[in-house]
C-alpha cells in the first residue's frame, strides 16, 4: 500500500480478497484515528513500521 498499490493490488500479492485488505486499513484507520492510505503510508515510514529499502 505504502508504494501506491490499490486494494486489489495488495489483495493478489497476499492472497486475500480486496475486500478483506479494506476491512483491515478500516480497522487499521478506526485505531490509530487516521483518515486516508496517505497518511497512513506517511506515518508507517515516519514510524518505521516498514522495512523499506533506502533509496
Amino acid at each position: 500500500m505504502a508504494g501506491g498499490l490499490t486494494n486489489e493490488e495488495v489483495g493478489h500479492a497476499l492472497g486475500v480478497t480486496s475486500k478483506t485488505v479494506e476491512a483491515h486499513l478500516g480497522r487499521i484507520f478506526e485505531r490509530t484515528g487516521i483518515q486516508s492510505r496517505t497518511e497512513l503510508a506517511t506515518r508507517a515510514i515516519r514510524e518505521a513500521w516498514l522495512d523499506l529499502p533506502v533509496m
